[in-house]
């Protein structure tokens, strides 16, 4: 008779359809925090305690937009919207329509690709945007998201297909989300076509390197790419429909989107403009690129000196020490993660002849270097975090010493902060701030204390800050001192990148007072503070010529360019005339060298100082720069005054936010009579629902399939009817402790049919007939979690008790088949996945998890009647139990490592150890039944042999695999209708593992090559989205099981694999198993 075993794989849908029910976290729960919460008339904002000035702040901004936005969108929101204020080591906001809350993060960081605006207003009003249009373009209230359907092949078979999607009721491209939002905080007048946003599309068109519409639809795997493609050209995109179209047209294409059988923005916009997406396309583009065409025209005669880089698109705090050159490099990644390099500052390898011809004018350079060859600095920092800057000076005694900023320091409640700390080449480290959050350092010249930025506690405010490098220094009563704190009137104000000057008496630095960017000048001992800053005037980047003359970089044609500021007599001259843009300046001698950005991104570039900045027969006379920057929309907004003191209540984290998704899912059960062979396929229909409150302490998720294949006669008088196969699960899970707390029940009815054997004891004649059955299976579950470091890892400790019963309905016999009590414990550690994904294409991902369990289960007597039932006296029939009292332990590893010489290849690898430790039965005579067994799971091979043993399997099973994860091509953007297409890439793979039952340590067992199986493979992976968004991924894999099934216990005997004969492919490598996925990611087998 086909009991659990047959049914054990069937649990994977149940688990497919608990999805949600994610792990107990591996991220801190913040749970020392207040939370306050207040509503205004259309807002409900939630914030910790210290941060009640700046709710009020954002509460005036919120309810100063919300007529304006609510009535060009036509949309009345039903209810109040929550704000939850955040502050983290980042700027970000983001908006969730479906739980109609947005996420505010309060600190204005410095972003390399935008200009600096206000912040909350922007980010607000942006935020904001998104949920109103969102839900205007939405087709069914926001909270109902999709539905998702699934298909689910019979485990079993040599060859299966399964598949696993989302159906949107709401769906945009990113550029249409992101250009209206922008655009809509522009015509407030908090954001704006800025400098920076004009710099990367005047490159871009220029260059005839535009992003396709597809790199537009959503974000690309490339930092640069996906701020030009969704934001920059979007929000240029739609300044050019409002332009041509009126910016009515903006909320009619959105309206357009909610149309129930509008699946593409393509169609949305044929409707209202008359024109196709790709032709609204081409017309924006003939027309930016004729725009910024007669811009370089009129520029003249260009200024840049000579490029150094063209291989990485980032390049940033440039600084010049003894002979060498430093700054920060991505060395061609994707992305602003950049680490050090050193170069020597001049160059040799130049001719007299070129240098001459390129000393004026140099678009493309022949002499460019590699940066990943300068890659080696000679210092050696940890968690480093040199986005925010670094300073390196030469030391008479220690040689040169390198100050920057990490994030190693936390506090006991898990806060990270950015501090300080000098090292040398040797590796000695001196830490200069604690728990500052302290950022842009400067080693003063004589190398004696540091200069940098602090961010004041609890606030958005920063201070400018000195710091002894010797902690002998007794000038200093404090670890550090602050000689410039902004006016309390100041709420919001942003210090970047201070400079010592030549003589060490002066520092001048970048500032941002949330309406103007400017730079100043202080003495050392914060005395003679001035300012210089000019209204709608982008300036940063402050460095010394001299002890009298500061370069620095603005934007007042429009354009970044490089200047000299004469302290003195407030002079300014342009020094540079680029296209591009012109930034980070440092002066060596007569040579400035800065990074520019053009086609390639942020370029290492030089320029002599003294050098003629026209020809021969004009050089005297001054660089005059051409061109006029764009002015933001100056729209005045009238803000309430909105006092939270007094008014504030504790935050209660009560449920209330929910989300619907309807389920559709087609599983195939298993074949009848034996474990191969087709299965039958069951319809089943069903609903997950989430309520959570706005900050996540709490969580219900409740969800359910019904089979519907039958005639709907759910219930019967007894209760519900067991011939209906059935999921459910609840989970409750609070986060409002240092310890989270999880709550979750499951339940699964599996129903199929058997060959039973029936005893006579009247004739002593046993029948054989087939009957149909029933499995509930029941699971409650209880769980602590706590994150030791605070971040990605995870300490868990469960209870649990679950059964499964053995239900013969149509002879109204029922007992339970097995009962089991556990309790376990885990510790894991994550690391390094891709977007926090750990089934991303590309396999990217470290871990280590060690787990614990112990059973006390009583598992059913299968045999005669007699030997597993009693009948009591007044006839009740009870089965007749063993009980095992079990430990288990588990050791799963896994990493991977990029090929140095195959750009974008990964080698992966894990390996899984896990076993049963000891056991024990109340009948000693007892040994321990194979139900307990752990399996050993192969590519290539079957899970089961027959219906009551798994192919392999054992008390010990150990696994171990490499792979090689290599892309065909990355971000390859291909759209048609609904479907794009992104990465293809494929995994070549080798398995090999054994199970056995012997001792942990039998080398005798172990050595015996019989014993282990082995297999190999190839996986062809296709990254796709399905309506923009939703990802649609795709794999074939082909695995090949190199041994023999069934073999005796001393590895001998067994029957070969079925190869799947496939036309044109020799027999000698036909697979045994072929399995075709799509779904939402991808399994990346060796992290399991």
């Amino acid at each position: 008779m086909t009991l659990l075993k047959k049914i054990l794989f069937s649990l994977l849908v149940t688990i497919l359809l608990t999805s949600t029910l994610e792990a107990l976290p591996i991220y801190g729960n913040q749970s020392h925090l207040r939370w306050k919460t207040v509503s205004s008339e259309h807002f409900i904002f939630n914030y910790p305690s210290e941060y009640t000035e700046h709710a009020g702040i954002v509460a005036a901004y919120a309810e100063a937009v919300y007529d304006s936005i609510v009535k060009r969108y036509r949309t009345d929101l039903h209810k109040k919207v929550n704000v939850n204020l955040h502050d983290a080591l980042y700027a970000n906001g983001n908006a969730i329509p479906t739980e109609n809350t947005i996420n505010l993060w309060l600190t204005n960081w410095d972003f390399k690709l935008r200009s600096s605006h206000h912040w909350l207003s922007d980010v607000i009003t942006h935020e904001f945007s998104h949920l109103v249009s969102i839900e205007n373009g939405s087709k069914l209230p926001p909270f109902v998201y999709g539905f998702q359907v699934s298909y689910s092949d019979y485990y079993n078979e040599n060859t299966t297909s399964n598949f696993l999607s989302m159906f949107p009721f709401t769906l945009q491209p990113l550029w249409l989300a992101e250009g209206t939002a922008q655009f809509e905080s522009a015509r407030m007048g908090f954001d704006g076509w800025d400098s920076h946003r004009d710099m990367l599309l005047r490159t871009a068109a220029l260059e005839e390197d535009l992003l396709s519409l597809e790199f537009m639809h959503s974000f690309a795997n490339n930092a640069l790419k996906a701020e030009l493609g969704p934001y920059t050209q979007g929000f240029s995109l739609i300044r050019y429909i409002a332009s041509h179209y009126g910016e009515e047209t903006i909320s009619k294409i959105w309206s357009e989107m909610s149309r129930i059988h509008r699946v593409t923005v393509d169609a949305a916009i044929q409707s209202v403009l008359g024109i196709s997406e790709k032709e609204l396309y081409e017309a924006w583009k003939r027309e930016i690129t004729e725009q910024y065409e007669k811009q370089k025209e009129s520029l003249g005669l260009l200024v840049m000196g000579e490029k150094w880089t063209t291989d990485a698109f980032y390049q940033d705090f440039l600084v010049v020490a003894g002979n060498s050159l430093y700054g920060i490099s991505n060395f061609g990644g994707d992305w602003f993660d950049g680490s050090l390099f050193k170069m020597p500052k001049t160059r040799d390898s130049l001719t007299d002849e070129q240098s001459k011809k390129d000393s004026l004018v140099i678009l493309d350079f022949e002499g460019t270097i590699d940066i990943k060859d300068y890659s080696k600095s000679g210092f050696k920092p940890k968690k480093a975090w040199f986005e925010r800057g670094f300073s390196i000076r030469e030391s008479k005694d220690k040689g040169p010493l390198l100050a920057y900023v990490h994030y190693k320091n936390k506090d006991r409640n898990g806060r990270t902060y950015f501090d300080l700390d000098l090292l040398d080449t040797n590796g000695k480290v001196e830490h200069i701030t604690s728990f500052a959050d302290a950022v842009y350092p400067d080693i003063s010249p004589n190398v004696n204390e540091i200069v940098f930025a602090r961010r004041l506690p609890n606030s958005s405010r920063f201070a400018l800050s000195l710091a002894p490098i010797s902690k002998e220094d007794d000038s200093y009563d404090e670890e550090y001192v602050d000689i410039f704190i902004p006016e309390d009137s100041l709420f919001y104000y942003n210090i970047y990148s201070p400079k010592f000057s030549p003589d060490g008496k002066k520092i001048t630095f970048s500032f941002f007072d949330n309406t103007t960017r400017g730079i100043a000048v202080i003495d050392r001992d914060g005395k003679n503070l001035k300012l210089f800053s000019s209204k709608n005037i982008d300036s940063r980047d402050p460095n010394w010529i001299d002890s009298e003359r500061i370069i620095y970089s603005h934007d007042g044609n429009g354009i970044f360019n490089l200047y000299e500021l004469n302290l003195a007599t407030g002079k300014t001259t342009p020094l540079t005339n680029v296209l591009g843009g012109a930034f980070t300046p440092v002066v060596d001698s007569s040579t400035i060298f800065y990074t520019g950005y053009d086609k390639d991104g942020f370029s290492i570039y030089s320029l002599k100082l003294d050098e003629p900045t026209q020809d021969t027969t004009i050089q005297k006379k001054p660089l005059e720069l051409k061109g006029i920057k764009p002015q933001k929309n100056n729209k005045e907004i009238e803000l309430l005054d909105i006092t939270l003191h007094g008014v504030e209540t504790n935050y209660k984290p009560i449920p209330t936010i929910p989300l619907l998704v309807p389920l559709i899912s087609f599983e195939e059960r298993a074949p009848d009579f034996t474990v191969a062979g087709d299965g039958e396929v069951v319809p089943k229909i069903g609903l997950i629902m989430l309520l959570s409150d706005p900050l996540k302490k709490n969580l219900l998720q409740v969800g359910g399939l019904i089979e519907i294949s039958k005639d709907f006669d759910y219930f019967n008088s007894s209760g519900l009817n067991p011939s209906y196969g059935r999921d459910f699960f609840a989970l409750l899970e609070n986060r409002s402790f240092p310890i989270t707390l999880q709550l979750n029940y499951m339940h699964s009815n599996y129903v199929n049919k058997d060959t039973v054997r029936y005893e006579d004891p009247r004739s002593y004649e046993d029948s054989i007939s087939t009957s149909h059955y029933a499995v509930p299976v029941h699971s409650f579950m209880g769980g602590l979690g706590y994150s030791l470091f605070k971040k990605n890892d995870s300490l868990t400790i469960s209870l649990g008790y679950d059964w499964a019963d053995f239900n013969l309905y149509e002879d109204d016999l029922r007992w339970t088949y097995h009962k089991r009590v556990n309790a376990g414990v885990s510790l894991s550690h994550y690391s390094g996945f891709s977007e926090d994904n750990s089934n991303a294409i590309s396999g990217e991902g470290n871990g280590i998890s060690l787990s614990y369990q112990y059973s006390n289960a009583d598992l059913y007597r299968p045999g005669t009647f007699a030997e597993s039932f009693t009948v009591s006296a007044s006839g009740a029939i009870k089965p007749i139990y063993r009980n095992f009292q079990i430990h288990e332990l588990g050791l799963s590893l896994f990493g991977s490592l990029d090929n140095p010489i195959h750009s974008g290849a990964r080698f992966a690898a894990g390996a899984n150890v896990s076993g049963i430790l000891s056991w024990k039965s109340k009948n000693k005579s007892d040994t321990l039944d194979a139900f307990y067994y752990h399996p050993l799971f192969l590519e290539g091979y079957p899970y089961l042999i027959s219906t009551e043993d798994f192919a392999r399997s054992g008390t010990k099973t150990a696994l171990a695999q490499l792979h090689y994860i290599f892309p065909i091509y990355k971000d390859f953007r291909k759209h048609l209708w609904i479907f794009t297409s992104r990465d293809f890439f494929i995994d070549v793979f080798a398995q090999v593992g054994t199970a056995w039952n012997s001792s942990w340590f039998d080398k005798e067992a172990l050595k015996n090559i019989d014993l282990w199986d082995r297999s190999v493979g190839f996986e062809i992976r296709l990254a796709n989205t399905l309506f923009y968004s939703i990802p649609l991924d795709i794999s074939l894999s082909f695995a090949r099981g190199l041994d023999r099934i069934a073999k005796k216990a001393d590895g001998s005997g067994g029957s070969r694999l079925h190869r799947i004969d496939i036309p044109l492919l020799p027999t000698a490598i036909e697979p045994t198993k072929i399995s075709f996925t799509i779904g939402m990611g991808f399994n990346n087998r060796w992290m399991k």
